[in-house]
């Protein structure tokens, strides 16, 4: 049984008078040929208990251009899911900087990387992590509404989105109403809801089958064709392949430091 919750309601949602991100609007306005993403003398570390640190990257250097459409690879335990939520501000690095826009993140107000994860960079996982209390439409339209857009509003651009997601019809489904693919989709509609200028996109083809996998790859290469930067995980080489560039990380970097 799918308990449905109705948190928008019928009613238009009141835009706040000031938004909270209205002041952190420097990156729409920054200069962004070149290098849209650098990673630059990256040390990440862990602590372990019993073994001491285990070290996943070690003076780490990347750049990824405007534009670019890169899978990143490597054996597991190399670092890969772990370098793009540093790339996306979801973690931090131990020691390095990384730069989105010309901007160091480590220099970034709490508001700021909160605009950042909202705005500028979409977010796809291969566990879609969908909301099942929320149907197709409202997953899409939550993320618009945080960034105060109005309720008709996010509700007309959430079901374009579906659509040109092949998700016609099906806006008003459920999650567990859903097949995989389809909540994949879902998830990418979501991710991309405001525009976002990357996409970091984590085993996104991962839990998939092969026609599934290609829909959500051609749906990529539509939206790097418009100009979205888009960084792949991936353990699969034909997803790998149809990328302008690969980044492979060696599971080497991934070692322990013992006393």
């Amino acid at each position: 049984m799918i308990h449905k919750l109705n948190l928008f309601g019928n009613k238009k949602y009141t835009k706040q008078h000031t938004s909270p991100f209205e002041s952190f609007k420097s990156f729409d306005n920054n200069n962004t040929k070149g290098a849209i993403l650098q990673a630059h003398r990256i040390v990440k570390t862990y602590h372990h208990n019993r073994t001491g640190e285990v070290v996943v990257f070690d003076n780490y250097n990347m750049e990824i251009q405007q534009g670019e459409m890169i899978a990143i690879v490597g054996a597991s335990g190399a670092g890969k899911s772990t370098l793009m939520h540093m790339l996306g501000s979801l973690e931090s690095p131990t020691a390095g900087t990384i730069t989105y826009k010309g901007r160091e993140l480590s220099t970034l107000s709490k508001q700021e990387l909160a605009y950042m994860r909202s705005k500028e960079v979409g977010f796809v996982f291969q566990s879609h992590f969908l909301l099942n209390e929320l149907s197709a439409s409202e997953n899409v339209m939550m993320p618009m509404m945080i960034q105060g857009k109005e309720h008709d509003d996010a509700k007309n651009m959430a079901y374009n989105l579906l659509a040109t997601m092949g998700l016609a019809n099906r806006e008003e489904h459920y999650p567990l109403e859903l097949s995989g693919g389809e909540q994949q989709r879902v998830a990418i509609a979501r991710a991309i809801a405001n525009n976002p200028s990357v996409l970091l996109a984590d085993e996104p083809t991962g839990n998939l089958d092969n026609e599934n996998s290609e829909m959500i790859m051609n749906i990529f290469h539509n939206l790097n064709r418009q100009g979205v930067t888009i960084v792949v995980v991936t353990h699969s080489d034909s997803v790998a392949k149809q990328c302008s560039r690969v980044e492979t990380l060696h599971s080497r970097q991934a070692q322990l430091l013992t006393d």
